[in-house]
């Protein structure tokens, strides 16, 4: 058993919006990301407007924290996964002390890959921030959340996803739905057509 010092879900579980739906029945934080907010902005008494506003800001750059830890973490995850075995347990130093109140029971690699590839993309699609979704998934081979698929679904239809044609079939194609992946880029060639017959009609 490998002892490694952070518990990267401490963090993920504080933000619950990033928790897959299982997740989010079993780990039900005691405090959470916008609830430290509140309080901190609380005992600045700030008036009405100005508090919202900065709650806004503070979430803003929590997230991003969020992400960028989750990015930093997950290169140093996949690079462990090339000297051990991902079905080994780790075992983490501080998991009796999580903020968030959840006690966390040793885990595999893979179940933190698992946790933090779903905690990624789901910021990815929160934010449309669809062309770092896009090189996420081009600089890694796999991902590890495709039995989490379902939580996805309602993103996938999205019509905000849409406007990203050839990103819609990557994400089937990386949770290993095929089919639908396959008609995706029937879609994305079919709609190249139209618009070369558009031109050629100009």
């Amino acid at each position: 058993m490998k002892e490694i010092d952070f518990d990267v879900r401490e963090l993920i579980t504080l933000y619950p919006e990033y928790l897959s739906i299982s997740n989010q029945q079993s780990m039900k934080p005691q405090k959470t990301m916008s609830l430290f907010i509140a309080e901190k902005l609380q005992e600045k008494q700030l008036k009405k407007d100005e508090s919202e506003r900065e709650t806004q800001e503070s979430k803003k750059r929590a997230k991003l924290f969020l992400k960028e830890v989750l990015e930093f973490k997950r290169d140093k995850f996949i690079a462990e996964a090339s000297k051990q075995h991902l079905k080994e347990k780790l075992h983490y130093q501080t998991s009796k002390y999580s903020q968030s109140g959840v006690k966390f029971q040793d885990a595999t690699l893979e179940e933190i890959l698992e946790m933090v590839d779903y905690a990624l993309i789901k910021w990815y699609l929160e934010g449309g921030v669809y062309k770092n979704l896009e090189e996420f998934l081009s600089s890694t081979p796999r991902i590890y959340c495709t039995g989490l698929y379902s939580d996805f679904d309602n993103d996938l239809r999205s019509n905000k996803l849409r406007e990203w044609a050839t990103l819609v079939p990557r994400l089937y194609a990386a949770f290993g739905k095929l089919d639908l992946a396959l008609d995706g880029w029937q879609k994305v060639s079919e709609m190249r057509d139209e618009v070369k017959a558009q031109v050629a009609c100009e």
